[in-house]
C-alpha cells in the first residue's frame, strides 16, 4: 500500500467526506505531530493509531448521521484532525450526533445525572414542604384560600 493510499484508507474511515485534499493533508500532519510529539515511535503506527481513532469515531452516536431532518454536527475530517480531536476521551463521542443542548437523548450518563439531580431536588423540597407545613399547623397557622391570594388565618383570627 503507497503512502497516499494509506492516508486516503485514514480518509475513509472517518464518517464524513468531503474536502478530500485537506484532509489528508491534515490527517499527514496529524501523524508527524504524533511521532515529533513521541506518542507514537513511528509514521506507520501513527498513520494506525489515526486510523483506528477515525474508525471508532465512525461507529460512535457522535459519529452516526443524525436521523432525517437533524442537523449535522459532524466535523469535516480536516477540521477533526486539525484539532487534534482523535485524542478526545472517547465518552465524549457517546453523545448522539444532532443532539442539541435543550433536548434530552434517553440513555446518556448526562440524562442519568440530570434524572438523579431533579430526584434529589424533588425529594428535598418535598421534606421541606411538609416539615413547614407540620410546624404551621403545631403553631395553629391554617391555609385559607381568598380569590387568587393565599390569606393565612392564625389561631382563627384574620
Amino acid at each position: 500500500m503507497t503512502e497516499a493510499e494509506k492516508l486516503h484508507a485514514i480518509y475513509l474511515a472517518f464518517p464524513r467526506h468531503v474536502a478530500p485534499r485537506a484532509a489528508v493533508k491534515a490527517i499527514q500532519k496529524a501523524a508527524e505531530r504524533l511521532v515529533k510529539a513521541k506518542e507514537q515511535p513511528d509514521q506507520e503506527s501513527a498513520k494506525r493509531y489515526l486510523w483506528k481513532r477515525a474508525a471508532t469515531y465512525a461507529r460512535s452516536p457522535a459519529g452516526q448521521k443524525p436521523p432525517k431532518g437533524g442537523e449535522d454536527f459532524r466535523p469535516h475530517p480536516s477540521t477533526w484532525f486539525n484539532q487534534e480531536r482523535y485524542d478526545d476521551d472517547p465518552a465524549e463521542w457517546q453523545i448522539p450526533n444532532g443532539a442539541s443542548n435543550g433536548r434530552q437523548q434517553i440513555g446518556t450518563r448526562a440524562d442519568r445525572v440530570v434524572d438523579s439531580t431533579r430526584a434529589a431536588i424533588e425529594r428535598i423540597e418535598n421534606r421541606r414542604g411538609a416539615r413547614s407545613v407540620g410546624a404551621e399547623e403545631e403553631r395553629g397557622v391554617q391555609h385559607q384560600a381568598t380569590g387568587n391570594l393565599r390569606g393565612r388565618v392564625i389561631d382563627g383570627t384574620a
